[in-house]
């Protein structure tokens, strides 16, 4: 399971992800980005838009967001049957853009 991850050439994003001028915001390279971090996503709604979100669901039943304790993984087998899971993955998707991440074992893996 993944705990961190880094994205660095955050300048070829814009232009891989076809992302209008009007969606661009300022980024920097990471190289250590641990969950509930703001980190940007691309998400699209008719056009591709990159945005800053927090790293981690908050699930629905969780009464009070201001301190909640953040999913951070889950398991691909299971996520149509996992109430937590379903609504986000039918209705609010995104691709989190990434250069590389941490696992538990702590090597480093590039992603392409």
């Amino acid at each position: 399971m993944c705990g961190r991850y880094c994205l660095f050439d955050t300048d070829c994003l814009y232009d891989r992800f076809n992302i209008p001028a009007k969606y661009h915001i300022p980024l920097s390279n990471r190289y250590n980005i641990t969950p509930s971090q703001l980190m940007p996503v691309i998400t699209n709604d008719g056009e591709n838009r990159l945005r800053l979100m927090r790293w981690g669901l908050i699930p629905r039943w969780v009464k009070s967001p201001s301190h909640p304790r953040l999913i951070i993984n889950a398991r691909a087998n299971t996520l149509v049957d996992k109430p937590t899971f379903r609504p986000a993955l039918i209705s609010k998707r995104c691709l989190v853009p990434t250069s590389g991440y941490f696992d538990e074992r702590s090597y480093f893996h590039t992603t392409i």
